[in-house]
């Protein structure tokens, strides 16, 4: 019976060439600095198709970076506006930190009636569970991360590099 639930699926065969949600921004922009203090960016991702759809958020970067919610249901039309954290870091002069980014797994959701949002959000999980014991194939959109590092930042790293210069010189290895 819970395998009906993701009927929808199939009529959405030909949606895997667009991506169901629309986020806004489509970058995560998190402001420094970055070495002292957790930073937070937002964004809101509303569901473009005429069903519900099951949403998992995964992180490339699960050490540093984390969101709320990461899994829930969005029924047509709805928005919700997701938290992302970063824990602090000291920046690596001429990292580019491309590898950083939030990927939104989807999955076509038959209706499943109205409850609470609590209620959903407990459906959310098991239905993300059924789908991945199941082999179900889930939908990817990508969102980049961004970062606007400060003075602060750099100063933060020209200092750990100094120390570690210092460090290795007293060891006699060259960095």
């Amino acid at each position: 019976m819970a395998d009906q639930e993701f009927q929808g699926q199939q009529q959405m065969s030909d949606a895997a060439a667009h991506c169901l949600i629309q986020a806004s921004p489509h970058q995560a922009i998190f402001q420094g600095p970055f070495h002292s203090q957790e930073t937070y960016a937002e964004s809101s991702v509303k569901n473009v198709s005429p069903v519900r759809l099951l949403i998992n958020i995964k992180v490339s970067e699960p050490l540093y970076l984390r969101s709320s919610p990461r899994c829930f249901i969005l029924k047509p039309g709805e928005k919700m506006t997701i938290h992302f954290t970063h824990q602090p870091f000291v920046m690596i002069p001429g990292e580019t930190y491309d590898r950083h980014q939030v990927l939104y797994l989807v999955i076509v959701v038959n209706e499943l009636g109205t409850g609470a949002h609590l209620a959903d959000v407990k459906k959310a999980k098991e239905l993300k569970n059924l789908a991945n014991e199941s082999g179900i194939e889930w939908y990817l959109c990508r969102m980049r991360i961004g970062f606007q590092f400060t003075d602060e930042d750099q100063q933060a790293a020209d200092q750990q590099y100094q120390q570690q210069q210092q460090y290795a010189d007293q060891q006699g290895v060259q960095v």
